[in-house]
């Protein structure tokens, strides 16, 4: 007599006298099922990738359709990633007095301006409430920003948060100097200390300034990763001060970043309403058209 199993692909063999393990085949047999279901999907999707790929290698007016004037794709002859049009900031030093006392002697101990230490504020300003980033605990990364270096009215970085530590000390409730002090730690590459710094701008600001901060904000929101924050940050800073143009040019420089430029395109062109004979930000307005009409036959081959 024979005995009762069954003989399966994978595995073992089935003992019928175990009726536990026919449920287990069972279900073996579902899951292999999913698996063929899951590499044919793959499978149909390689298919079709490969099939617009070879449709656009073979495309005879490709070429001629995709080379438009390279002239578009430059900026006084350099290339438009040469230009950093993603780093958002400024000192205030355009429209307020920017001073930081230098010590002629020299210092043992540089000191570093850690704004929490100088005043405890409760931060719950009702017009900033759809900020979570101003609200919350959450880490906001950031990489060091050696570009900003440009903005110090110093001239190591050491001395540069030195003086900003010995400012706030003097005087506790100074939004220039926590303005300094979150650029300081942009330099630096550190978010959290940042926005504590910016907070503090922000809470002790005037009227008059509050985009100033707001300006420095949107800057470490869009390097953390939080554009949708940095555009309306920007939005905010726009309705406070219309007539500041670098508002304008940092909107623009958002909405590039994130791949909007129909958008950006608008907000290049608010700004060089206010300053005309920009001719940087003319070039990096027809670098933008031209990455524009990059994307659109893109899609166009696509479809």
């Amino acid at each position: 007599m024979c005995r009762p199993w069954v003989h399966f692909q994978v595995g073992s063999p089935l003992d019928l006298r175990r009726p536990y393990d026919l449920i287990s085949l069972l279900d073996q047999e579902k899951r292999w099922d999913e698996v063929q279901t899951v590499l044919q999907n793959l499978m149909s999707s390689k298919f079709t990738i490969e099939k617009k790929w070879e449709n656009l290698q073979g495309n005879p007016g490709m070429e001629s359709k995709m080379a438009l004037n390279n002239t578009d794709c430059l900026m006084n002859g350099q290339l438009l990633s040469t230009f950093n049009v993603y780093t958002i900031a400024t000192n205030g030093s355009e429209r307020v007095k920017v001073d930081l006392t230098v010590d002629k002697e020299d210092v043992a101990v540089y000191q570093v301006p850690d704004c929490s230490q100088y005043s405890k504020i409760e931060f719950s300003m009702p017009d900033y409430e759809h900020f979570p980033s101003l609200h919350s605990e959450d880490n906001v990364s950031l990489v060091p920003e050696d570009s900003l270096e440009k903005l110090m009215p110093v001239a190591s970085v050491s001395q540069f948060g030195h003086e900003i530590h010995k400012e706030l000390v003097k005087n506790s409730s100074s939004w220039v100097h926590y303005n300094l002090g979150a650029l300081y730690w942009r330099i630096k590459g550190d978010g959290p200390k940042a926005v504590e710094c910016s907070r503090r701008a922000l809470h002790y600001v005037s009227q008059m300034y509050r985009d100033i901060p707001l300006h420095n904000l949107a800057g470490i929101l869009l390097k953390a990763g939080r554009s949708k924050e940095a555009t309306l940050m920007l939005r905010t800073a726009i309705e406070h001060a219309p007539k500041q143009a670098l508002h304008y040019l940092a909107l623009g420089n958002v909405y590039f970043a994130t791949g909007d430029y129909n958008n950006s395109l608008v907000f290049y062109d608010k700004f060089l309403e206010l300053e005309p004979e920009h001719s940087e930000v003319n070039a990096i307005k027809q670098a933008t058209l031209c990455f524009s009409k990059l994307e659109t036959h893109l899609i166009d081959f696509q479809e």
